[in-house]
């Protein structure tokens, strides 16, 4: 049995509501490994959810196992993950925990995973994601609480050229895009270490 980690679900519960936010290459990896039977599919997120969000998390079409905690906290029940995807979820840790959640995420994996991760370097402020969340000093610069409806306007502010740095300190990975907006990792797999 191989194990795969999806890294934050937002209201991502069922498989067809990847296609209504917009996330398709999320959804053809998905649709693929819900079929099949070696796979166990689990997902992680430590945000806020009602009582009624975690009722449709337990009841998801494509979650097999969920995680209401961070990657930054031990998982000693979890198993190794041998398949995983972080998209747009990175720019949202706080800035203080950038760097060790990469290096926590690199404990939760086995020596041979593989791993895919975009990370939206733009403000979500804003309807056309521009570069002004590095000019405005004020925005997104208190993190909100979890119970915060408003947790996903908080970005970090580290661009892309620091990400490759927190990543190559762990993982080997082919950089696929690399804009000013953004950034993607494709082909991650760890470092591994004696």
């Amino acid at each position: 049995m191989k194990h795969f980690l999806h890294i934050g679900v937002g209201n991502l519960y069922d498989v067809a509501n990847f296609i209504l936010e917009g996330k398709y290459h999320q959804y053809d990896k998905l649709y693929d490994l819900r079929f099949d039977d070696n796979i166990k599919t689990w997902a992680c997120d430590c945000k806020y959810y009602s009582k009624d969000n975690l009722a449709s998390l337990h009841r998801s079409d494509w979650i097999d196992n969920f995680i209401h905690k961070d990657i930054c906290d031990d998982w000693p029940e979890v198993p190794l993950f041998d398949l995983w995807d972080c998209t747009s979820v990175m720019e949202h840790v706080k800035k203080e925990n950038a760097e060790l959640f990469v290096k926590k995420l690199r404990e939760k994996v086995t020596n041979n995973s593989l791993g895919y991760v975009h990370i939206d370097l733009s403000d979500h402020s804003r309807p056309n994601r521009s570069m002004k969340l590095f000019e405005d000093s004020n925005f997104a610069s208190q993190y909100p609480t979890k119970e915060d409806k408003g947790y996903w306007l908080y970005c970090n502010r580290i661009n892309g050229t620091q990400w490759k740095k927190y990543f190559s300190e762990h993982f080997l990975f082919d950089v696929i895009n690399d804009e000013e907006t953004y950034i993607t990792f494709d082909n991650v797999r760890p470092i591994n270490k004696d």
